[in-house]
């Protein structure tokens, strides 16, 4: 089983490597060929997001401002709050909190000036991530209840399940299982309901781990083993080594 997940681990990290430097190289073209501004500052501001899916933050974030700069100078709020939302993401992958912070209220004042909801739920739901990974959860937990109002608003199903999972979560960190079960089968029922596999897949791990936490490791495992038939049928690598490594600890 050791040896599976190690080779597992290894096959996930160089198929997501290739198809995320794809996706980079792709971006670094059209910013290198478009005469239009508008879409080089936001091409800017989605490969400042996905170098930072690679860890490459310092470079995402230089690209960020760079794509802030263009979007300010050509009054494309839209693109400039999206490189704040951006930026502030790596600050909070890095652990820079304040800064994090700074950043999506930005975005989220020039979103709400624009009158963009889904931008808006996106810097609520983000607010809260910043909030429970400082461990002040009834904050955390008003702002996924904000993004979830608007996600329903706008009849965003997925982004709906989103905030669900995000509310379980926050509820996990405290240690409430039964609340965080909860909220984890709403999330994978509305998934379902919108056939989004990879959302499914997450959602039954979710489950998963929870029951592995309250010892009942049968059904520990049979929702983990559902969880990898989904990323087997749809070639989630990085889902396939979760699973063997979430299996791995209720085995032995």
């Amino acid at each position: 089983m050791k040896v599976l997940f190690a080779l597992l681990l290894c096959l996930f990290c160089s198929v997501s490597l290739f198809a995320q430097n794809a996706k980079i190289d792709s971006l670094k073209k059209v910013i290198e060929t478009t005469k239009v501004d508008t879409v080089k500052g936001r091409s800017l501001c989605r490969l400042c997001w996905e170098l930072s899916l690679i860890g490459d933050y310092e470079i995402g974030q230089k690209k960020g401002e760079e794509g802030l700069a263009i979007s300010d100078k050509k009054a494309d709020k839209k693109g400039t709050a999206s490189c704040l939302m951006n930026i502030g993401s790596i600050y909070r992958s890095q652990g820079n909190y304040p800064k994090a912070l700074e950043y999506q209220q930005k975005s989220l004042n020039l979103n709400e000036q624009i009158g963009y909801k889904k931008g808006i739920a996106a810097c609520l739901g983000n607010i809260g991530n910043i909030y429970r990974h400082q461990g002040n959860y009834p904050k955390a937990l008003g702002y996924y209840q904000k993004n979830m109002k608007i996600m329903e608003e706008i009849g965003n199903k997925s982004g709906i399940a989103t905030s669900w999972n995000n509310i379980g979560i926050n509820y996990q960190s405290q240690g409430n299982y039964p609340k965080a079960l909860d909220c984890y089968q709403k999330s994978l029922k509305i998934r379902e309901q919108i056939t989004d596999k990879y959302g499914i897949s997450s959602s039954l791990k979710n489950i998963g781990v929870i029951y592995d936490i309250q010892g009942n490791y049968p059904k520990a495992l049979e929702y983990h083993q559902k969880s990898l038939n989904i990323d087997e049928q749809i070639g989630d690598h990085k889902g396939i080594a979760i699973c063997c490594s979430n299996t791995k600890f209720i085995i032995y």
